[in-house]
C-alpha cells in the first residue's frame, strides 16, 4: 500500500455487540449570556464566563447520568424485551375482547330467565 506509511496498520474496529447498545441522551442547558463582554477579552471576565459554561456543562452532564441509571429501558435487550411484552399483552386483550364480542353475538353466555 503505497499512501500508508510504512510500519502503519489500520485500526481493527469491532462493532458492539447488541448487549452493549444504549440509549443516547442528549442535554440542551440555556445559554449563557456575553454580550456584557461587548468583545472585551478582560481574563478576569472571560474566566468567569468559562466557570459559568463549566459549571453548566457539569450539572447538564450529572442531570443526564441520573436519567441514565434510573431509566430500566437504556439497554437495547431490556427495552425490546419490554416492548415484546407490551405487544403480546395488547394482542392478548385484542383476542379476548374479540372472543368476547363473537360470544355475546351468538347470543351464548347470557342466562335466559324462564
Amino acid at each position: 500500500m503505497d499512501w500508508m506509511r510504512e510500519g502503519l496498520s489500520l485500526p481493527i474496529i469491532k462493532p458492539p455487540s447488541p448487549n452493549q447498545l444504549q440509549k443516547v441522551y442528549f442535554w440542551f442547558g440555556e445559554p449563557i449570556e456575553t454580550a456584557h463582554l461587548n468583545g472585551s477579552q478582560a481574563e478576569e471576565e472571560v474566566w468567569q464566563v468559562r466557570e459559568k459554561t463549566r459549571v453548566a456543562i457539569e450539572g447538564g452532564i450529572q442531570e443526564l447520568i441520573s436519567k441514565q441509571e434510573a431509566d430500566p429501558h437504556r439497554q437495547l435487550r431490556a427495552r425490546l424485551a419490554h416492548d415484546i411484552k407490551k405487544v403480546q399483552t395488547n394482542l392478548q386483550h385484542q383476542v379476548w375482547d374479540r372472543i368476547a364480542s363473537i360470544y355475546q353475538t351468538n347470543g351464548k353466555g347470557s342466562e335466559k330467565s324462564d
